[in-house]
């Protein structure tokens, strides 16, 4: 006698989730407050701070694998929630961190999650909030290859979206501040700097920074497109005694929003095409 199958009980195969870094894996350090970078990270995306009675809680994603809104906005009610921590989805346990309250970028304002093209971002007020890493082992400038990074920059003053620096040599601010002409400046080390020529003020953008060896190594690209190149044959120095996001240590704070960095020890030009695609693809920047 044969067995007959209920249809109604027979479960639809669920696609396994394959991030970018399954893709484009080595990443030294990997952030992002809207989304699952990797398979292998199954832990939190972001920490937060309720401003009604400063209590703090994990969020992670949902079953679409983005940050889950719905737990973040549970959490912190009709207050504001405030970034404590921004989880490294590298392996590499190199978190951003902020414990000082005033400093904590925002993510709620009045019970609404801040966004950018539709997708959660970090607010940065541009006086004092910013977020570090207190480990910076594998954090020198001269080590740090290819960044992939989304902001949307508010203010034609000095900004620093990401600042890498080593006191004693050269390494420098590898990602650079945004100047009074609204332009990106890469700082390669100390007293150089490379300015691009794309305005990128109050528009989000797409940046990605590769510092490689040979000519014209130090490359500068916003939206996909080069905007400014430089010939540095290396950095020198060991490991950076700051890595941060929002803030460099001359004072310069970011206002505006960042959404995810991710920033490998290793060349990835031949990847640059995909990453980039990736990233925009999910954010709708260009």
């Amino acid at each position: 006698m044969g067995f007959l199958i209920n249809p109604y009980l027979v479960q639809p195969s669920v696609p396994a989730f394959t991030g970018i870094l399954d893709t484009y894996s080595g990443a030294a350090v990997a952030y992002s407050a809207a989304r699952r970078l990797s398979s292998t990270y199954t832990g939190a995306l972001i920490r937060v701070r309720r401003s009604s009675d400063n209590t703090e809680q994990d969020i992670g994603y949902n079953g679409s694998n983005v940050l889950d809104e719905s737990a973040l906005t549970s959490f912190v009610g009709a207050g504001n929630g405030f970034v404590v921590k921004l989880y490294d989805q590298s392996g590499n346990v190199k978190n951003m961190e902020q414990s000082t309250a005033a400093n904590q970028p925002k993510i709620v304002n009045s019970g609404t999650v801040f966004k950018d093209n539709s997708k959660p971002a970090l607010s940065f007020n541009g006086t004092s909030q910013y977020l570090a890493v207190t480990d910076n082992t594998i954090l020198h400038a001269s080590s740090l290859t290819s960044c992939f990074y989304t902001t949307k920059i508010f203010s034609g003053s000095y900004n620093s979206p990401i600042a890498s620096k080593n006191y004693s040599a050269d390494g420098g601010y590898f990602f650079g501040n945004l100047g009074t002409d609204n332009k990106l400046q890469l700082y390669i080390d100390q007293g150089t700097n490379l300015i691009g020529t794309a305005a990128i003020f109050n528009l989000q953008k797409l940046l990605t920074n590769f510092n490689q060896t040979g000519t014209n190594n130090s490359k500068f690209y916003v939206n996909g497109s080069l905007d400014a190149q430089w010939t540095k044959s290396s950095l020198s120095g060991t490991n950076s005694t700051y890595f941060a996001l929002g803030y460099d240590p001359l004072g310069l704070y970011l206002k505006g929003n960042m959404q995810e960095a991710i920033i490998y020890s290793t060349d990835k030009t031949s990847d640059k095409t995909g990453i980039e695609g990736n990233i925009n693809t999910f954010y709708s920047i260009y």
